[in-house]
């Protein structure tokens, strides 16, 4: 992904980049936006930003031996980032809305 990344921005000149991701692609665009000095913004919509929690709250396997997005807070804080959950996705848990909300911190809440 990240050479990929390098060739758009190479192709088209630019000096930054917004990631958006849904589902899957948004965790692929944290961990992207953990190891890159060249991420803009971060847009997520229903991202699975906690897979730990994803087999309490969806029943299904859990996944071993992956990154989890929701371990690189502190380097993707100061990237100004939305991410956006539907509110049945959230409703039937206990923790896992706080811990993507504080995602959300004061450099980058919506204003």
């Amino acid at each position: 992904v990240d050479e990929a990344i390098d060739e758009l921005i190479k192709q088209h000149q630019m000096e930054s980049i917004n990631l958006y991701g849904y589902s899957g692609g948004a965790a692929v665009a944290v961990l992207v936006a953990k190891a890159r000095d060249d991420v803009k913004s971060i847009l997520t919509i229903a991202g699975n930003l906690n897979h730990k929690e994803l087999p309490r709250i969806h029943r299904v396997t859990p996944l071993y031996d992956s990154l989890n997005p929701i371990d690189f807070i502190e380097r993707i804080k100061n990237i100004p980032s939305y991410h956006i959950a539907g509110r049945k996705e959230s409703s039937d848990n206990d923790g896992w809305l706080e811990d993507r909300s504080s995602l959300y911190t004061s450099e980058n809440v919506p204003r």
